[in-house]
């Protein structure tokens, strides 16, 4: 075994000089790694604790019927070149439109949840919220006034109702004397009382009352039609404007809503996360704004994990679940364990190898390690 790993690591330093200083750091870490783990070696004993290989052995005896198993040596761990990166990171954006008017916070800069990263000038936002709350107030009139006119339409006391049922109740007694005075005359003639032409004049006067009566009724179904179609308008207008001011109040209730998040507290933009990192700052005081424009990134500390790549002729001996062991080449002093989390399932070239980017927590980090810190990594093989 100890051969074979030395032959590796022989081919793997004659291969790095074809390549990159950081490959050249990578494989040297490696060869490392694994002259190292050669070098432990677990001997396998029987129950009764039996001898380690290269001690001698005592003379055979009466065998017992359970027979020692064959010598076992544990596999070395698979040593690779890894990075530390952030699993979370938030973009910051504004919901609405503004003018940068300070940056206070500075990349690379560590900030606490709610700690003001930028400052906005609001009067952009202040006027589309005073421009909202003045159409809803318009609304809101226009709404009542509506409303009001409808219960009027439907009233049996609209004055045009009324006008016209004055005006039929009229004509209707009109009719009636007419009819009356008819009567009267045409007695009259029958008793030679008064002329012919008395009777004519009655006759001509009930057919007036009779169409000044037929004009009146329909005076008074034709105002019933008009409000009856003016009640159907008025439903329509209140419901299209019942709509209207229900999404006035939407919008007026989003916006309020953009500056009560994580990551906004009027007039700042702050950090959403409890211990994060500044990344990148994208703007500058004096920058307008809009909705969805990127301000600052953030990382997460918490959710720092190790990036790395295995070589395809590993592959084999890693899988999600195994430990590892993290050490930063900033401070070798150091040792954080670990846990594979995730192993790509795509292969890709870097520089003259093939190789697979597993994902490697990191239990109980601290403030020492930091994004885009370079670490050993040692994966402890499957069995």
């Amino acid at each position: 075994m100890t051969g074979y790993l030395s032959n590796r690591i022989r081919a793997r330093t004659a291969g790095a000089k074809t390549t990159s200083c950081r490959d050249r750091t990578r494989r040297v870490g490696r060869a490392f790694a694994l002259a190292v783990a050669a070098a432990i070696v677990v001997v396998g004993c029987d129950g009764r604790g039996g001898a380690g290989v290269g001690q001698a052995t005592a003379p055979a005896g009466p065998q017992s019927p359970a027979s020692p198993g064959p010598a076992i040596r544990a596999r070395p761990p698979v040593a690779v070149f890894g990075t530390v990166v952030a699993d979370v990171t938030r973009t910051l954006v504004p919901g609405f439109g503004a003018r940068i008017a300070e940056v206070i916070a500075r990349e690379g800069r560590e900030v606490t949840r709610g700690e003001a990263l930028i400052r906005l000038d609001m009067d952009d936002y202040d006027r589309e919220l005073e421009s909202l709350a003045r159409r809803r107030r318009r609304s809101e009139v226009r709404l009542v006034d509506l409303s009001g006119r409808l219960e009027y339409a439907r009233s049996d006391e609209h004055d045009e109702l009324v006008d016209a049922r004055i005006a039929l109740d009229a004509a209707q007694d009109q009719l009636q004397r007419a009819r009356a005075d008819l009567r009267r005359d045409e007695q009259l003639a029958s008793d030679g009382a008064v002329s012919r032409r008395v009777v004519d004049d009655a006759r001509d006067r009930l057919l007036d009352a009779e169409r000044a009566a037929e004009r009146a009724r329909l005076r008074l179904r034709t105002t019933r039609d008009r409000l009856e179609r003016s009640v159907v308008d008025f439903e329509t207008e209140i419901e299209l404007e019942r709509l209207e001011l229900d999404a006035i109040v939407r919008d007026i209730a989003r916006l309020r809503a953009l500056v009560r998040t994580d990551s906004v507290a009027r007039p700042n933009i702050v950090s959403p996360f409890d211990i994060g990192i500044v990344a990148e700052i994208s703007v500058q005081p004096g920058d307008q704004v809009g909705a969805g424009s990127r301000l600052v990134r953030v990382i997460d500390r918490d959710s720092l994990v190790v990036s790395a790549d295995l070589p395809e002729e590993f592959l084999r001996d890693v899988a999600v679940g195994a430990t590892a062991r993290i050490v930063p080449l900033a401070d070798r002093s150091r040792s954080y364990s670990g846990t594979v989390q995730e192993v790509a399932r795509q292969a890709r070239r870097v520089g003259n190898e093939t190789v697979v980017t597993a994902r490697i927590s990191i239990d109980r980090p601290d403030g020492f390690l930091l994004p885009g810190m370079n670490v050993d990594v040692a994966i402890q093989p499957r069995n």
